[in-house]
C-alpha cells in the first residue's frame, strides 16, 4: 500500500515545495506551505523525504495517489525489473523453413532486449503419432539460438504440445 506524508503529517519543520505544474516556490516553513496548499483546495505532500530540506508538491491527494498506483502497476507488469517479459511463438510440425526462421529473427531481437521466448509445438491429429518430426525443430532452433541465447530448462511436454524456453546468455 503506498504511503505518503501529508498536510500535518510532515515532520520536518522546513520544506522545499513544488506546485503540481512544477513551479518551485522554494524553500518554507510546514505551517506556511500547508496554508499555501489549503487556499488552493490542495493537499501537501512529501514526495522526497530524504532530500535537504524534503521536498513536497501541493496537489490533489486523491488524484495523486491514484496516478502512483497506475504507475507502479504498469512498472509490476512490465517486468523489466525481474529480467524482461516471456513471449511466446507457437507452430507445428509442418512449419515451413522460412516461418521457423522469420520466428528465429525475432527471437534473437527478444532475447537482446533481456525478454525470454518461449517455443510451443502444437501437434494435431496424426502428428501426435510422430512427435520426433516437430522436435527436430526444437533441435534446429537451439542450434540457431547458441550465440545468443541458452534453453531454460528442456522441452516439456503438456497434452499436445511441446515447449521449449530460451532465455538470454549473460
Amino acid at each position: 500500500m503506498l504511503r505518503f506524508a501529508i498536510n500535518q503529517f510532515i515532520k520536518s519543520p522546513e520544506v522545499r515545495v513544488i506546485l503540481e505544474n512544477g513551479e518551485n516556490l522554494g524553500v518554507m516553513t510546514r505551517d506556511e506551505a500547508i496554508k499555501r496548499a489549503q487556499s488552493a483546495g490542495r493537499d501537501l505532500v512529501l514526495v522526497v523525504e530524504e532530500a535537504k530540506p524534503p521536498v513536497c508538491k501541493i496537489l490533489d491527494y486523491k488524484k495523486f495517489l491514484y496516478v502512483e498506483k497506475q504507475r507502479l502497476r504498469k512498472a509490476a507488469t512490465s517486468g523489466r525489473g525481474r529480467g524482461g517479459e516471456l513471449k511466446e511463438l507457437r507452430f507445428g510440425p509442418r512449419t515451413g523453413g522460412g516461418d521457423i526462421d522469420f520466428r528465429i529473427r525475432r527471437t534473437r531481437e527478444w532475447l537482446s532486449e533481456n525478454n525470454k521466448v518461449k517455443f510451443t509445438l502444437q501437434l494435431r491429429g496424426r502428428e501426435l503419432a510422430h512427435p520426433e518430426v516437430g522436435l527436430k525443430k526444437f533441435d534446429q532452433i537451439t542450434r540457431e539460438l547458441a550465440d545468443i541465447g541458452e534453453a531454460d530448462g528442456g522441452v516439456s511436454k503438456m497434452g499436445n504440445s511441446y515447449s521449449l524456453t530460451f532465455k538470454p546468455k549473460k
